[in-house]
């Protein structure tokens, strides 16, 4: 009888170059039919278009990650039944065969993170981690495996730190999303805090703070987010120069968000309230580096704190109260609509006096929570007219179309030369103004480092400027007035999530502002403030900041 040989055992290294090949394929054989425009037919020629063009982009975003399709995997036990599933940059389901990928925002992919081993499944099911392998792939080849926790074998491995020193101690082969391979359990805790939380990532220089905001960016932009998901198009981040926004607008995109608003706090401003041509002017900064005077500096640093304090907010609030109670004195409302009644066409006289309209103003002012003063006053005029006119539910729309011109007549009166440039200003020039707005907010010693001018020995550029520590109170006059958000035509919506990068150099009063123009909870502000460069403006705790 002749002896037969055994067949040689694959290697893991053999059977993961294996499942890596057969990935690949299946990558390709998507990205080619996604780019067979025959495939993709509608009902018609339009339908078909959109079909096509829809499936081109899905092509382009996969095509990228063919390289390097995954970077580790999860065997695991689910009803008694084992699996290995893959967690790679992007997500990728294979119909045919068992080289689906993961995608590492998922639900699932944060397991191959964290140091969990159970888990529930959506359909109820207990799952157990028995295997978690970091795999090096690169350019379409398995360049090594290590096994970071391994059931079978004892658990942890503690190959965990390993892996981060030998990836560090690399060339880096695509910038920050290599970080996406080597998270650490405590990185990932923090980035997948939960969404509609404020999160402040507290951190010194080059720590990789800003490297977990832009990936929690990418967390909270995934589909299994739900409500709280962040569309990309409407998130914003503000970063503290242009050049480090001209940085994060090329790294953005590798991680899937492409569309996001990126630029400096600065020029956000500005452009928000339509004053892109004004120059943007630090005269503090100045004087703290010109001036070798300590009184002038002390009055200039004291001078800034107080103009981005919170409590500016209320002050901002209670002048503006004032100014749009004196513009109503002595405004009335008179005017007529037309109506349809039995065929014929009916007349009817509207009036409103002095004091009636002093009521719906005081109603709008006094409302908590706050809502958009010049809006919320138009509606409380039109619903007060609609109630006098005594019209149906279906007589609503033509009757307000009528009362559109007199209704805006009244309302230009009454906000009358209110733009958030003249007002903020006009408060700070105007001791009884400020005064007046201000007695019942703050004490006098920042009252009078309010009214101080410690910035007269510093020049002033000849075109109109806006200076930073302006900016904060000019916004809260806009922010009351219209509100804050992000335009959408001529109306104002919440963005999705702002992310604020060097938050230790933003005004606490900035802060609350911009925690305005985004969703309630949506906002991740990083920083240290152990380093911030202008101390002048930013808190001096987190906690005021309502992380």
């Amino acid at each position: 009888m002749t002896a037969t040989s055994t067949p040689p055992i694959p290697s893991e290294l053999a059977l993961e170059q294996q499942h890596l090949s057969g990935t690949i394929i299946s990558m390709l054989q998507q990205i080619d039919a996604w780019e067979d425009r025959s495939r993709n037919v509608g009902a018609d020629l339009e339908t078909s278009l959109t079909l096509a063009d829809t499936a081109e982009e899905h092509a382009a975003l996969l095509s990228v990650h063919v390289h390097e399709p995954y970077f580790g995997s999860l065997k695991v036990r689910i009803g008694g039944r084992e699996q290995t599933l893959y967690v790679g940059k992007i997500a990728h389901r294979d119909l045919k065969g068992p080289y689906s990928i993961t995608s590492w925002e998922s639900e699932v992919g944060s397991l191959f993170y964290s140091h969990a081993l159970d888990w529930t499944t959506p359909r109820g099911l207990k799952g157990t981690i028995q295997r978690r392998r970091q795999l090096d792939v690169w350019k379409k080849t398995l360049h090594g495996l290590t096994d970071l926790y391994d059931a079978s074998t004892g658990g942890d491995t503690g190959a965990r730190e390993t892996v981060l020193l030998q990836r560090l101690s690399e060339a880096s082969r695509s910038g920050m999303r290599d970080v996406v391979e080597t998270l650490q359990p405590e990185q990932n805790d923090i980035m997948r805090a939960p969404a509609g939380t404020a999160v402040c990532i507290q951190g010194a220089a080059g720590s990789g703070k800003t490297t977990i905001g832009f990936h929690r960016l990418a967390w909270l932009a995934h589909s299994e987010r739900g409500p709280h998901q962040a569309r990309p198009s409407h998130t914003l981040v503000l970063m503290p120069n242009q050049v480090l926004a001209h940085y994060a607008s090329r790294v953005l995109p590798s991680l899937n968000l492409q569309g996001v608003v990126v630029t400096t706090p600065e020029t956000w401003a500005l452009g928000f309230l339509g004053l892109e041509k004004m120059e943007v002017t630090d005269r503090t900064l100045t004087l703290l580096l010109q001036d070798r005077d300590n009184t002038r500096r002390r009055a200039a640093w004291r001078r800034a704190k107080a103009l981005g304090d919170l409590r500016m907010f209320a002050v901002v609030r209670s002048h503006l109260h004032t100014r749009l109670q004196t513009n109503l004195e002595r405004l009335t409302y008179q005017g007529s609509v037309e109506v349809q009644r039995s065929g014929r066409s009916k007349a009817i006289t509207l009036a409103l006096s002095n004091s009636q309209l002093q009521k719906l103003l005081t109603t709008v002012l006094e409302r908590d929570p706050l809502e958009e003063y010049r809006p919320a006053f138009r509606a409380a005029l039109e619903a007060e007219l609609l109630t006098q006119a005594r019209v149906t539910h279906d007589e609503e729309a033509v009757v307000l179309r009528q009362l559109n011109v007199e209704v805006s007549r009244l309302i230009g009166r009454v906000f009358a030369g209110m733009l958030p440039v003249t007002e903020a200003r006009r408060l700070l020039q105007d001791e009884t103004a400020l005064r007046g707005a201000a007695q019942a907010h703050l004490p006098e010693t920042m009252i009078q480092h309010l009214l101080s001018d410690p910035l007269a020995s510093v020049a002033k550029p000849r075109r109109s400027f806006a200076d930073v520590t302006e900016l904060p109170l000019m916004l809260t006059v806009a922010a009351l007035l219209d509100g804050l958000g992000k335009r959408n035509g001529h109306a104002l919506e919440p963005y999705d999530h702002i992310l604020l990068d060097e938050a230790q150099d933003f005004a606490p009063l900035l802060y609350a502002l911009l925690r305005r123009a985004a969703r309630p909870g949506h906002l991740t502000a990083l920083g240290d403030l152990n380093q911030g460069l202008h101390g002048y403006k930013g808190p001096n705790a987190w906690a005021g900041e309502r992380c």
